[in-house]
Parts: structure tokens; C-alpha cells; sequence
């Protein structure tokens, strides 16, 4: 991408013998079209870091079409933008409403996307990061989910797209945990204005969850463990100090309903902790104190750090403030003004076997 006349050009757009300057360092560039290396805006006399030569069409192309569109409400967007206190640039900028726009195509460490959030927050902007097509077919990892997610009160935890090729945004919202896996709603959306009407007309769903998805997940589970996966000797072995086996865990481990994808895929194993350390020993209640230590404890194991989301605590407090009371409305626990009474402990099942004879009877009782 260059300027030519004021106005910014494509590589695989501008014409050979033309005049281009960079939109970075303002200097001279000259358009480099070969057989084999894709077409680009390449510096006469030096290199400067603040063009990304040689950059891929898509991702040029994605920055140009989230300017154009960014100026139909921003006339003051800004491209390629240098913040020289905080040594970024800026994909896009929108300085009326104090946003940068990051267009991410390629893959990024934790630690250069924690620093390239926190200059933007330094010199007080938002940042709001879009994804491009590298990302947009790949399955949904724990590590996109952390790095990039964002939550809204209408569209829960997602994720934007740019997609460069077909030019719309698509939008994964609704992102929730279902038993191991993740799952979310998709949509597709051509402007910033569609986006904005699609926003007030969303709402969030909490699907139950199945027995055979339960059934499944330990299944999975089970083959891991007799595989001896390193993921899981953990909690394994912290099942094996109670004399417990892990996929025998008590049916009240098991979430009824899809929940915030906030344990990286393992809100099992984060409620199976919570109650291991609960219910551990032979006292007959815990002090408020205590129970605060569980939490931070089983929240430091699983909880995952969202980099796009401040104040992520509050989404595991709510969390475990819904286990307690769902432990409490199936008789397991009292709270008191300062301490939780056991009144009773769950049932561990004896092993897997027996516990998918439990479920699959269940499962029967449904169908009739």
C-alpha cells in the first residue's frame, strides 16, 4: 500500500511509472510487479519501518476496505497511523473516537500483543483487534480465544472477522463451552452499520447439555487417561490422593448448561477441583476464608487470562458463586453469614463403567 496523489493505493491496483510515496515515512517508493513475488511498494533509498514491504494483498486490501468503511461514520480515519511515544503503528485509526483498528493475519505471541495492547491504553486509546482469513479457518483454540476475545452483554464472548476475500465481516458470538468443546453462533455482516443493528437485536442463548455429550466427554476423557495424556495427570493424581478415579466423578460436576468459555475447555475439571478441595477431609464446615482460598487456588489452575477483557475476575467469581449454590440447592452445602456447612458429600461412582450405566439409564427415563 502507497499514496499516490493524497489517496491510497493497492500494489496489485497502481500502474508501473507512476509516482508513490509511503504512507509512513512519506519518502519515495517504486512498484516492484514480478512473475513470482506478489506485487509491492518497495523504498528507493532506504528501508522504513513503518511500511510493511512486500505485506500480503489480503491483509493490504482488509486495511484499505475497514478505512473506507471506518470513514463513512469517521471522516477523520486515519491508515497506517505512527504513535512515535509508544514506537506502534496503528493498521487503522479513528481519532474522534479514540480507536485503533489491528488487522491480524498473521500469528502473534502473547507477550507482543499484551505490549501492543497496553500502548494503545497508555496513550488513551481502544483497540480492537480483527481477524483476518489465517484465522478465520482454523478451529477455535484456547489461544485465540485469550488473546482476542472481547465480551458484550448482548453477544456474550466473540470474535471479529475480516473476511478479505468475499469483503464482509463475519462474527462469532455466543461463544460458550459445551461439555469440552466450544461452540457459537456465526453471522455474517457487509458494514459497521449491519453490525451495529445486528448488536441490538442479539441475544444470548445457554443451551442444556445432553447426556450423550456428558457421555461422551468422559469417553474422550478415559481414552486420554489410559493413553497417559500429560494434560490430565493432574488432575488425575489429584483425584488418586482422594482414592477417586476421574472419570467417576459426581454427576453434580457436570454443568446442566453451557457456561463461559473462561477454563480453557476444562470446566469439568475445574468443578471436579472445587469439589475435591471442598469436601476434602472430615471437617463438617469452612470459613468464608477458606472458601476464597479454593477459589483463587482452582482459578489460578484453570482460569484462562483474557488480554482484550478487563476485569476477567468477575467472570470466575460468578462462576463459582453459581456452583456453591447449585451444591446448596442439591443439599450439599449451607451458607451461613460467615461459614458454609456440609450437609452432605457426593457420591463418587465406584468407575467409568458404572457411571455410564447411571447415565444411559437416565437417558432412558428421558426417552419415555
Amino acid at each position: 500500500m502507497a499514496k499516490r496523489n493524497g489517496v491510497l493505493v493497492l500494489a496489485d491496483e497502481a500502474k508501473v511509472g507512476q509516482q508513490f510515496t509511503c504512507p509512513g515515512c512519506n519518502q519515495p517508493v517504486i512498484l516492484k510487479r514480478g512473475g513470482i513475488k506478489v506485487a509491492h511498494f518497495a523504498h528507493k533509498n532506504a528501508n522504513c519501518n513503518k511500511l510493511s514491504e512486500n505485506e500480503s494483498q489480503l491483509h493490504l486490501s482488509g486495511k484499505l476496505a475497514l478505512m473506507q468503511m471506518a470513514q463513512e461514520l469517521y471522516p477523520d480515519t486515519q491508515v497506517e497511523t505512527i504513535f512515535a511515544d509508544i514506537e506502534q503503528r496503528a493498521d487503522v485509526y479513528l481519532p474522534s473516537a479514540k480507536i485503533a483498528l489491528e488487522y491480524q493475519c498473521s500469528p502473534i505471541d502473547q507477550v507482543s500483543l499484551q505490549q501492543r495492547t497496553q500502548g494503545y491504553l497508555q496513550i488513551g486509546l481502544q483497540v480492537i483487534w480483527i481477524l483476518g482469513n489465517t484465522y478465520l479457518k482454523r478451529k477455535l483454540t484456547t489461544q485465540t480465544l485469550a488473546k482476542f476475545a472481547r465480551f458484550d452483554v448482548n453477544w456474550g464472548f466473540y470474535l471479529l472477522f475480516w473476511d478479505a476475500k468475499v469483503r464482509h465481516f463475519v462474527l462469532w458470538t455466543d461463544i460458550v463451552e459445551v461439555a469440552g468443546h466450544y461452540r457459537y453462533q456465526q453471522s455474517s455482516h457487509q458494514t459497521y452499520q449491519e453490525l451495529k443493528q445486528y448488536h441490538q437485536q442479539c441475544q444470548l442463548h445457554q443451551p442444556q447439555i445432553a447426556i450423550n455429550q456428558h457421555i461422551k466427554q468422559l469417553e474422550s476423557i478415559n481414552s486420554q487417561i489410559k493413553l497417559q495424556k500429560e494434560t490430565l495427570i493432574f488432575m488425575v493424581t489429584q483425584c488418586y490422593q482422594d482414592g477417586k478415579i476421574l472419570p467417576a466423578c459426581p454427576i453434580i460436576c457436570h454443568p446442566k448448561e453451557a457456561q463461559f468459555p473462561i477454563f480453557g475447555g476444562h470446566t469439568l475439571f475445574w468443578r471436579i477441583l472445587v469439589v475435591l478441595k471442598i469436601f476434602r477431609g472430615k471437617t463438617d464446615w469452612l470459613t468464608k476464608q477458606k472458601l476464597n482460598l479454593i477459589f483463587k487456588e482452582t482459578v489460578e489452575i484453570y482460569g484462562i487470562m483474557f488480554h482484550q477483557i478487563p476485569n476477567c475476575q468477575r467472570f470466575y467469581r460468578l462462576a463459582f458463586l453459581q456452583y456453591l449454590q447449585e451444591l446448596a440447592t442439591n443439599g450439599y452445602l449451607k451458607q451461613t453469614y460467615d461459614k458454609v456447612i456440609i450437609t452432605k458429600r457426593p457420591k463418587w461412582f465406584l468407575d467409568w463403567d458404572q457411571k455410564k450405566r447411571f447415565w444411559l439409564q437416565e437417558r432412558k427415563k428421558e426417552s419415555a
